[in-house]
């Protein structure tokens, strides 16, 4: 019985829903989808609790582990970095977070040389 009782308890929380954050990086300027983002959940703290990257799309999707406070930070090259103000998560929400992204003029970008 008390098998019978770990395992609805064991299902029990695996099909609880998980809190996530998802939407679509655009361009600022053209409006186009930007593919290719790194998408980092940060915890209170700023340390980082797991990452993704946008799709072709600009779609992307991330979960946090727990309900609580996370921000968004986007990077990709040819634009400027972002890190969101704080989200409030809580159990089983997902939070729809749309984002455009500021293009970097070419003169301001690092020169990188390959060899």
């Amino acid at each position: 019985m008390a098998a019978w009782v770990a395992l609805g308890v064991a299902c029990a929380a695996s099909e609880a829903p998980a809190q996530a954050v998802r939407g679509t990086v655009t361009s600022q300027r053209t409006g186009q989808p930007v593919g290719g983002a790194m998408v980092q959940l940060l915890d209170p703290a700023g340390a980082e609790v797991t990452r993704t990257q946008s799709d072709a799309e600009g779609r992307y999707g991330v979960r946090a582990p727990a309900p609580g406070t996370y921000r968004l930070r986007f990077l990709v090259p040819g634009y400027r970095s972002l890190v969101s103000l704080p989200l409030q998560i809580a159990a089983g929400q997902t939070l729809e977070y749309p984002l455009q992204l500021t293009a970097v003029a070419p003169e301001l970008l690092d020169t990188l040389i390959v060899e």
